[in-house]
């Protein structure tokens, strides 16, 4: 009913090597219910948080505009744009369905940070971090700790540190060592944050 598309998946292997074919079919077949059910329990998780199924549904709909604009950035920035611009709109319908659901507000940080890559200009990309930082600090206000918003407020502060938009070097060093601390903060409650890990690698180095 939400008209999510799950999954789907193909591989080509040759026909003679029967073995090989059926273990190469378990691994994937292995690989693809690792992903749904990692998927499933975030799921199970957001629908305990919150007791509006109204909030809920717009928020799987919300979810499903985001990653179709990602994968649309690609090929049109204007139809990527404009597919974000709706998911915000439902994430806004989500957000007064159920006022104290942090994820519906996280969504719209990580509608604004994604946003954000669409520009080439730094300058036109500071208004969507500093959308994505507001987003993530109101997620976190109503639920302290919660681990994706801390991730996003992490990248956030990253991305606004390689971009340069602080110029004073006591800020930029401030800037980092806090987007660390929402990092690490972040993984440690959740350690399936593949992207919070990746920025916390960067920043090590």
């Amino acid at each position: 009913t939400s008209g999510a598309d799950i999954d789907r998946t193909t591989f080509r292997l040759p026909a003679a090597q029967l073995l090989a074919v059926r273990d190469s079919v378990a691994q994937e077949v292995s690989r693809l219910l690792r992903e749904r059910l990692g998927e499933e329990v975030r799921l199970r998780q957001a629908l305990a948080d919150t007791k509006s199924v109204e909030a809920w549904s717009l928020d799987q709909r919300a979810e499903r505009l985001r990653k179709d604009a990602v994968d649309t950035e690609r090929t049109s920035a204007k139809a990527a744009d404009a597919t974000f611009q709706r998911a915000d709109s439902v994430l806004k319908l989500a957000q007064r369905a159920d006022p104290r659901w942090a994820e519906p507000v996280y969504l719209q940080g990580e509608v604004a940070y994604e946003r954000s890559v669409l520009y080439d200009d730094k300058y036109q990309q500071r208004p969507w971090l500093e959308q994505a930082i507001a987003h993530a600090d109101t997620a976190l206000r109503l639920d302290a700790g919660y681990p994706r918003a801390l991730s996003l407020r992490g990248l956030v502060r990253q991305r606004t540190y390689n971009l340069q938009l602080v110029a004073d070097p006591k800020q930029q060093a401030a800037l980092l060592d806090s987007a660390e601390a929402d990092l690490k903060r972040a993984t440690e409650t959740d350690p399936t944050l593949a992207r919070a890990w990746l920025a916390l690698t960067l920043i090590d180095y």
